[in-house]
């Protein structure tokens, strides 16, 4: 659920400025409330980023696409590799 709402918030945008900064941190909120730590975005992992969101721009509100899939795949190795990151700290 949490790649749905992330989505659909940033294809709404509800607000008129800070849209892309506000879904990243209620996305890592919802992380961190699941004991998951939260992603961080380089400037070239954004760009991706957000070429992804576009990308999965065209699916229905429950329909999953090879695009949606995309960015289930994108967010989900940012979050192994905040833990490869926490890992390597603890060593």
């Amino acid at each position: 659920m949490l790649y749905f709402f992330h989505h659909k918030f940033e294809k709404i945008h509800p607000f008129y400025d800070g849209n892309g900064r506000t879904g990243r941190m209620i996305m890592n909120l919802i992380l961190m409330k699941n004991n998951i730590p939260p992603i961080i975005l380089s400037n070239k992992q954004r760009k991706r980023y957000y070429s992804i969101l576009a990308k999965s721009d065209n699916i229905g509100l429950m329909e999953i696409t090879n695009d949606f899939k995309l960015l289930v795949k994108f967010i989900s190795t940012q979050i192994l590799k905040t833990w490869n990151t926490i890992f390597k700290q603890w060593n």
